[in-house]
C-alpha cells in the first residue's frame, strides 16, 4: 500500500478498534458510525488454512498454550480449525468480535473465506459482535 491508498484507507475504511470489553476480555468497536450492509474490516484478501484438529491437539511439539489460543481465535467446522494463512502474530481485528446471541454482524463465505457484514448500522462507541453458533461447530460459552 502506498502513500495515497494509505489516506485514502484512513479517510474512508478504518471503522474499528481493538480494545478491553467488559467482562469479555478484547473486543472489536467502533470509532465511527458504520452503515448497514458492508464489511466493516475491509478482510476480503484473508485466505484460511483448513487443518484437521487433532493434527494440533495431539501435537506434541505444540505448547498447551498455544493449542488454547488456537481453539479460542479460530474457527473449527467438520473436524477442522481454519487458521489464517498470515499466522496468528499478524490476526486482524475481525477474530476478536465477541459472541452475542444479538448480534449486529453475520458472516458469509466458505470455510476458507469468512465475510463480515454489517447487520444494520452501528454507532461509534457500540461494540460488533456475533453469533457464534452461526458458523462454529465447536463453540461453547
Amino acid at each position: 500500500m502506498n502513500k495515497l491508498d494509505l489516506l485514502k484507507e484512513l479517510k474512508d475504511e478504518v471503522f474499528v478498534r481493538l480494545q478491553p470489553s467488559p467482562g469479555k476480555g478484547m473486543g472489536v468497536f467502533a470509532i465511527r458510525d458504520i452503515p448497514a450492509n458492508i464489511n466493516p474490516f475491509g478482510e476480503d484478501n484473508i485466505k484460511f488454512v483448513k487443518i484437521p484438529v487433532n493434527e494440533i491437539k495431539l501435537n506434541p511439539n505444540i505448547p498447551l498454550s498455544v493449542k488454547e489460543y488456537v481453539h479460542a481465535i479460530s474457527v473449527c467446522l467438520g473436524g477442522y480449525y481454519y487458521l489464517p494463512d498470515c499466522g496468528l502474530n499478524n490476526i486482524p481485528p475481525s477474530f476478536y468480535v465477541n459472541h452475542s446471541k444479538e448480534p449486529n454482524l453475520k458472516t458469509t463465505g466458505a470455510e476458507e473465506s469468512f465475510i463480515f457484514t454489517t447487520i444494520r448500522p452501528i454507532k461509534a462507541g457500540e461494540e460488533l459482535t456475533i453469533d457464534y453458533e452461526t458458523y462454529n461447530d465447536d463453540f461453547t460459552l
